[in-house]
């Protein structure tokens, strides 16, 4: 919503002054804009020119504006319990939310924080000022998941896998179907194209145990030059699939403590060459910084 009222208001590269009026709660402007004449002569029909959709406003001091309010947490899942909060409201204003499903009103409750979420819910908020709503309602969802189970013996052999195959692909291909060129070992999910001669029409497919430290929502960060798809016992976390340069995507996921097979798969079409994967543990203070997956915990 707009708080102040402008001098004067006009459609880019016009001259023309428009008139306005307060919509509806008095937050909006509503503008009367003129058509533009008709060109053409007799030879010919007339074309109307569009007028621009882009209004000039000239305020003599700077403009109110509320914008929505903003609602976060560190994760948009959680095991137990999950505490979102809220933008800081501005001066004479504050923000309201709602856990039911309903949109706030002027009776709803103050945010700042709410306390221990246990169920998976819907938070709804917007921006009042006195008992005008002055901003668009926004909502965040966050949902309790169940943790996946870990395995009960690592399926893999100790340590970091690699098989490497060489190919033309647009997209990580199916592993299963292609014979892989050469298999060794490595120490972690990482390539470097400063570093190590870039290789085109190659890629790889990184499996091991991952040995998770304690039951917990965790962030896995995936960097890649082209596309990396990384999966956790079978199932898509991370998807920065296709052609691409250096990118990087996140997922979440909760997992149970103890070992998860984990794969990722990787390829390079042309070009620079990137790899990384990083991880974090979601705690009461929110996710830790993110790091690469020690060699110990690759089992």
């Amino acid at each position: 919503g707009l708080s102040s009222m402008p001098d004067s208001a006009k459609l880019l590269g016009s001259d023309a002054a428009l008139t306005w009026l307060r919509g509806k709660g008095g937050l909006d402007l509503q503008f009367a804009t003129p058509a533009a004449p008709p060109h053409g002569n007799s030879a010919g029909p007339a074309i109307v020119q569009a007028p621009s959709s882009t209004i000039a406003l000239t305020f003599h001091e700077e403009p109110v504006v509320y914008r929505p309010p903003t609602i976060s947490a560190s994760s948009a899942i959680f095991i137990d319990a999950i505490t979102p909060e809220f933008s800081k409201a501005p001066k004479d204003c504050e923000v309201r939310y709602t856990i039911d499903g309903s949109d706030p009103t002027s009776e709803s409750p103050v945010a700042t924080s709410v306390a221990g979420l246990h169920e998976s819910t819907t938070v709804m908020a917007a921006l009042f000022h006195g008992k005008d709503q002055v901003s668009d309602v926004v909502s965040k969802h966050f949902e309790k998941v169940a943790p996946w189970p870990a395995h009960d013996a690592a399926p893999y052999k100790q340590g970091l896998t690699v098989q490497e195959f060489h190919g033309d692909w647009d997209v990580v291909p199916d592993w299963d179907s292609l014979t892989p060129t050469r298999t060794f070992a490595e120490s972690r999910v990482f390539m470097d194209g400063d570093v190590a001669k870039p290789e085109e029409y190659v890629g790889r497919r990184y499996t091991a145990t991952l040995m998770v430290p304690a039951t917990a929502v965790y962030r896995f960060a995936l960097t890649s030059d082209d596309g990396s798809v990384f999966k956790i016992d079978g199932k898509i976390v991370v998807d920065n699939d296709k052609l691409h340069g250096p990118e990087t995507k996140l997922g979440d996921v909760a997992l149970m403590g103890g070992p998860h097979r984990v794969e990722v798969g990787w390829f390079n079409k042309t070009g620079g060459l990137a790899l990384d994967l990083k991880w974090a543990r979601l705690s009461e203070n929110g996710f830790g910084t993110l790091a690469q997956i020690p060699e110990s915990a690759l089992k």
